[in-house]
């Protein structure tokens, strides 16, 4: 059955191979028409108080817990307006702010973050078309968490967040990755055109034909 199979694809190789090339270009040009976007990263450190009288293994559970609840609430609105401080020196042209579903898809678009697990550790991502914006906003979420972070914690005070690792941007724009997505475009249509093939091969059908 597999024999058959693979002798039918190599007939259609060449057809396989266009479609190929087809979703390779179509990676490409989709990657093409996307703004670059540079990425800013910035690391805390969640402590629990010492007071809590934790052990080792409970306060770095109770530092993830935390720092997965403040992953949440990084791309809310309530976020996004604390970054209108004007010390913090951020050009909002870039955000849609008279269209608040925009506003909020393009903010969620902007930020992410995740945890570093057994260190405590949690590292903000901010994407931005321009490299200076980009670190300033993430400097700016890190002081927000620093000075704001336990409004958004059950238990006010459980942890002390600092900064452990200053904003740094990426020298060239991480997005968009053409080499993953002319990759996924190949990937995707040869697996299309594979399949184009099996279905209008009358072998492949006389195969399952056979078995039933």
């Amino acid at each position: 059955m597999l024999k058959t199979i693979i002798q039918i694809l190599l007939k259609s190789k060449w057809l396989i191979a266009g479609f190929a090339i087809f979703g390779l270009l179509l990676g490409l040009g989709y990657s093409y028409l996307q703004t670059p976007q540079y990425q800013a990263n910035v690391g805390l450190i969640l402590l629990p108080h010492s007071s809590e009288g934790l052990d080792a293994y409970s306060a770095i559970k109770t530092s993830e817990r935390i720092g997965e609840n403040l992953i949440g609430v990084l791309s809310t609105s309530s976020i996004f307006e604390k970054l209108k401080n004007p010390d913090y020196q951020i050009d909002f042209s870039y955000f849609p702010t008279d269209n608040t579903e925009r506003l909020k898809e393009k903010w969620g678009q902007s930020v992410s973050a995740y945890m570093r697990y057994n260190s405590g550790l949690l590292y903000i991502n901010v994407f931005h078309p321009n490299a200076a914006q980009a670190t300033l906003i993430a400097k700016a979420l890190a002081e927000i968490l620093v000075t704001n972070g336990n409004e958004y914690i059950a238990q006010d005070g459980i942890v002390d967040i600092r900064l452990i690792d200053d904003a740094y941007v990426s020298e060239k724009p991480v997005k968009p990755n053409y080499l993953m997505n002319g990759l996924l475009g190949l990937i995707g249509l040869a697996i299309l055109a594979k399949i184009y093939v099996l279905l209008r091969s009358e072998n492949f059908i006389n195969l399952f034909s056979h078995h039933d």
